[in-house]
């Protein structure tokens, strides 16, 4: 068994590669909640997304994290006009226009 690890900002996270055979790895990292076989020819791909995987395993799923999106002047004014007419947030505007 092999062991690897992947820093993600300023934590480090430990996995571990297993050879099974010649076409089947074995792949365990407690972060990501992952400790199943994988084909030799999706292992590059599981260990590219690896970082999401403990992200998403990680981040509690009610803490507010912060999504900044690009607009002009224009469309910044507009939104935030919305906002305050509808008499709530820009944040709650935003929600409301792309969950429902």
């Amino acid at each position: 068994m092999k062991k690897f690890s992947i820093t993600i900002g300023k934590k480090r996270h430990e996995f571990s590669l297993e050879k099974i055979d010649k076409n089947t790895t074995f792949l365990e990292c407690a972060a990501a909640k992952i400790s199943q076989p994988f084909d030799n020819g999706d292992l590059a791909e599981v260990i590219f997304y690896l970082p999401d995987y403990i992200l998403q395993n990680s981040v509690a799923p009610n803490k507010e994290i912060t999504i900044r999106f690009r607009a002009n002047c224009a469309e910044k004014l507009q939104i935030e006009k919305k906002a305050a007419a509808a008499g709530i947030s820009v944040s709650e505007l935003l929600r409301r226009a792309v969950l429902s």
